[in-house]
């Protein structure tokens, strides 16, 4: 790991460690690594920001980090754990290393799309059984959902905190912050799409036609264009 100063001189250059998700704080880094990957259990390595060195370890067992994130003083992460098919899987709140709460998600196939904003809210999608649903929890365990017709491809909040939601059938559909169901979008008939929000605009972008539609906060359409090279999300 590197850390470089405003000068572009090293503050130190350290042996570390693997880690699919990194964050920092004021005085803090993270760097979680999920079972899977390497090791019999996921760790989350604490470190000093100013040097690198260890400051704790945290072992939560087979539970997967899904995200890292600070609220002023205090830092927090969600985890989440898939035991069988046949019984519910659970969704974990951790602050400063103590769990918070736990929710339960009954008989659910994964957590497959999500996203967190500043407050630490968790939008995300799952299926189970034809009931597929965007679920809104945020840290202090309040919990709504929005169930959909189809599997949710990908989904996005735009800056106002309206949500987009792209579906496997190709429909498209915008919910308000609450989940509250606001209008029908247009059908896009794509493979593979993935979103950027831009100020109160959507992208859809797609290396299936190397295209990107630029979509309004009514769902439409308003902008179409090729790109001339191959599109990464």
């Amino acid at each position: 790991m590197y850390k470089v100063n405003p000068n572009g001189d090293f503050d130190f250059i350290n042996t570390t460690y693997v880690a699919d998700k990194f964050h920092v704080n004021e005085n803090l880094i993270f760097m979680a690594e999920n079972y899977f990957l390497y090791e019999d259990a996921s760790i989350l390595h604490i470190l000093d920001k100013e040097n690198g060195n260890l400051m704790e370890e945290i072992n939560i067992g087979h539970e997967e980090f899904l995200e890292i994130f600070s609220i002023e003083n205090d830092y927090y992460f969600y985890t989440y754990e898939e035991i069988t098919n046949n019984t519910p899987d659970f969704l974990y709140l951790y602050k400063n290393g103590v769990k918070l709460f736990t929710r339960n998600l009954s008989n659910n196939y994964g957590i497959y799309k999500y996203e967190i904003d500043e407050e630490g809210t968790l939008l995300f999608a799952t299926d189970y059984s034809g009931e597929r649903k965007l679920n809104k929890i945020d840290i202090n365990n309040s919990y709504s959902y929005y169930n959909t017709s189809d599997d949710i491809a990908t989904f996005k909040t735009f800056k106002n905190g309206n949500i987009f939601l792209y579906l496997d059938d190709n429909s498209t559909l915008i919910l308000d912050e609450n989940l509250n169901f606001i209008t029908l979008g247009e059908t896009i008939n794509t493979h593979n799409p993935y979103l950027m929000a831009l100020e109160n605009y959507m992208l859809l972008g797609t290396s299936f036609e190397n295209s990107v539609r630029i979509i309004n906060q009514k769902g439409e359409i308003i902008d179409y264009f090729k790109t001339k090279g191959f599109l990464h999300n």
